[in-house]
């Protein structure tokens, strides 16, 4: 969705193999054609595979690599935070790891609690670690994973108040409607707090079903 300023958002998904699929989203600080551009050069790194030492089934690698690629004082001061998964189809497993981005969000089929699938490691760039952790869970059929930037829920209402993160994931909560697609909705939603269509920061959000 359109925002006020040029930003950094970048996502996608692509397959590793027969049997796995890499999913990430990113966010660079700032707004502007420097944070757009980094964000354009992280993700064609990402997608040709083309990090030094990174096995890109396994993502603490892909972002130690990446981390030592992009180290904040030679890249303008800019760092970013990114989430990657790698889904394993055969059996449902999902291995991640994220640096300083929002979790990503696991509502199980069943409909028990939702899971925050959190980031473990501090922001790509602003310290020189050489060591990444990951975690792994198994997604449960009829699964929805929602994975997104702040822009999707850091929306200043037309009040003067902020929408709450809380506020955010109450509305992904809500019962599907024939005919509406929650992303659909849910940008809506964010307009009309807003009082305009043109947000403040970038609205990225992916939704993957499983």
């Amino acid at each position: 969705a359109p925002s006020a300023e040029l930003g950094g958002d970048s996502l996608d998904y692509f397959p590793l193999d027969e049997d796995h699929l890499a999913v990430y989203m990113l966010d660079v600080t700032g707004h502007g054609l420097a944070s757009a551009l980094l964000g354009v050069t992280v993700s064609n790194l990402l997608r040709a595979r083309a990090l030094p030492g990174a096995d890109f089934g396994k993502p603490a690698q892909v972002l130690a690599a990446l981390n030592r690629s992009f180290q904040m004082e030679n890249h303008g001061e800019r760092f970013f935070t990114i989430w990657y998964g790698v889904i394993e189809h055969s059996t449902r497993k999902l291995v991640w790891s994220g640096g300083g981005h929002p979790p990503t969000l696991l509502f199980p089929g069943s409909q028990p609690p939702i899971v925050p699938l959190d980031s473990q490691n501090p922001g790509i760039g602003m310290f020189p670690l050489d060591e990444f952790e990951q975690q792994e869970t198994v997604i449960p059929a009829n699964s929805r994973l929602f994975i997104y930037s702040d822009g999707a829920f850091e929306i200043h209402k037309q009040d003067g108040e902020e929408w709450t993160f809380d506020e955010f994931v109450e509305f992904l909560s809500q019962p599907e409607i024939p005919g509406q697609h929650i992303m659909d909705r849910l940008l809506r939603h964010c307009r009309t707090l807003k009082g305009a269509d043109i947000l403040d920061d970038d609205f990225s959000i992916l939704e993957l079903i499983m």
